[in-house]
């Protein structure tokens, strides 16, 4: 399979452990202290 690296659109799951880059590629095991990383009032890979 071709690597692909084009987001079409970032998805965090619902238990907030895994970050959908695409249908690629998924990031799993986001620790809980990742949220604790603030732009504003909002955490980073809530964006």
């Amino acid at each position: 399979m071709p690597l692909d690296w084009r987001v079409e659109k970032m998805r965090l799951s619902k238990g907030r452990t895994q970050l959908r880059y695409n249908g690629f590629l998924t990031l799993e095991g986001i620790p809980a202290a990742a949220f604790d990383y603030r732009l504003g009032n909002r955490a980073a890979l809530e964006w």
